[in-house]
């Protein structure tokens, strides 16, 4: 079986971007969710929220998400 997705480029950018962008959404998920589960058991200190945002930055830029860029 197979399944082609088809895009009418540039009108479809952005549904575009999704589609070729879900694998890294759902690793930058991942990789926060561990992040997070690490800071409830205690092995990673209390942090700021400043700090957390720019975790949470570090993981998006990490797997070359751009959030503006797909919402858009």
């Amino acid at each position: 079986m197979k399944a082609i997705l088809e895009f009418n480029l540039p009108e479809e950018r952005e549904d575009h971007l999704r589609a070729i962008k879900s694998l890294d959404m759902a690793i930058c998920l991942h990789e926060w969710g561990e992040y997070m589960r690490l800071m409830y058991r205690g092995k990673i200190e209390d942090q700021t929220l400043g700090q957390m945002m720019d975790k949470w930055r570090d993981t998006l830029d990490g797997n070359n998400i751009n959030i503006e860029e797909i919402l858009s």
